[in-house]
């Protein structure tokens, strides 16, 4: 969807989550685990250019496009939550790396700035890209401080609102060369990761992944609130 005023933080607030996404037919409501959420929400804020890349891409109040989608928990967390939350060993390191980062991204600045994402572009050849670009493909990314982090009521879901205005110079020229034309074009993968740091944090695992093809931003909406 489209702000044509500012970007939006927190979109979940404005939204009635379905009943439906918050329960679980395999997991009673009564077993959930505690530390996690029921929905990770991902909201990734993308400016509309209307200036220099150095004015329109640091200012908050300008028309932005917002990528907004979610996941939910596999069931295979899901065990895992409930077996550290009942004392009992775990072995998957990745698992109990990111269950940690669940309790601690909002507080704990340092463990916060562990999140990387990494974007993988499929037919980037069949794109015009520069070249320059095509170094950066499938090559992971710290967010820090460009990454806000707000969790919903009774841990229903936390939302991750990624502002790339808040990214590194040569990453904000690869988005002005992408989008919008470009965009349409593209077959790419998404994924966030939590760094593990020490041999007890790993190997690192995906937290999540999505895969987008031919997304035309056209067909969004206007964000009816403003």
């Amino acid at each position: 969807f489209e702000t044509k005023k500012t970007k939006l933080y927190h979109v979940m607030k404005h939204i009635d989550v379905p009943p439906e996404l918050l329960t679980s037919s395999r997991i009673p409501t009564a077993d959930w685990p505690r530390s996690l959420p029921k929905l990770l929400v991902i909201n990734f804020q993308v400016p509309i250019l209307t200036g220099g890349i150095f004015g329109s891409m640091m200012s908050n109040e300008e028309p932005t496009w917002h990528f907004t989608y979610y996941h939910t928990p596999s069931l295979e967390l899901v065990r895992i939550a409930q077996q550290e939350e009942k004392g009992q060993t775990v072995s998957d390191n990745a698992a109990k790396l990111l269950l940690n980062w669940f309790k601690v991204c909002q507080k704990d600045t340092a463990m916060k700035h562990r999140l990387k994402l990494l974007a993988y572009t499929f037919n980037m050849d069949e794109v015009s890209i520069p070249s320059w670009c095509k170094k950066f493909n499938g090559k992971p990314v710290m967010v820090t401080k460009s990454c806000k982090i707000f969790r919903g009521p009774n841990n229903d879901y936390l939302e991750l609102d990624v502002d790339m205005r808040a990214w590194g110079i040569m990453v904000k020229k690869g988005v002005q060369a992408l989008i919008p034309q470009s965009l349409m074009k593209l077959k790419f993968a998404l994924t966030f990761i939590i760094q593990g740091q020490s041999e007890d944090e790993l190997p690192e695992r995906a937290v999540n992944a999505i895969r987008i093809s031919l997304a035309d931003i056209r067909l969004g909406t206007s964000w009816p609130y403003e």
